[in-house]
């Protein structure tokens, strides 16, 4: 799965399966030897860290609006 700084994503959500809320992804890191992403929701404040593996969906607007970006 390729992601890039500001990316939206989708999370794995396991009270609401079906919930198609968007992140925005804000940065990477790594801990405890687990890749992490960080996020922000669209309308609860502050930044949540994930880890890579819970991302199930990504959305790119720059690669969807150039195809020919990688």
């Amino acid at each position: 799965m390729n992601i890039e700084i500001g990316d939206k994503v989708r999370v794995i959500n396991y009270k609401e399966p079906d919930d198609q809320t968007q992140y925005t992804v804000l940065s990477f890191c790594e801990a405890v030897g687990i890749q992490q992403v960080r996020i922000k929701h669209p309308t609860v404040p502050g930044v949540f860290t994930i880890p890579i593996i819970d991302v199930v969906e990504v959305f790119s607007e720059n690669r969807i609006s150039n195809p020919d970006k990688k």
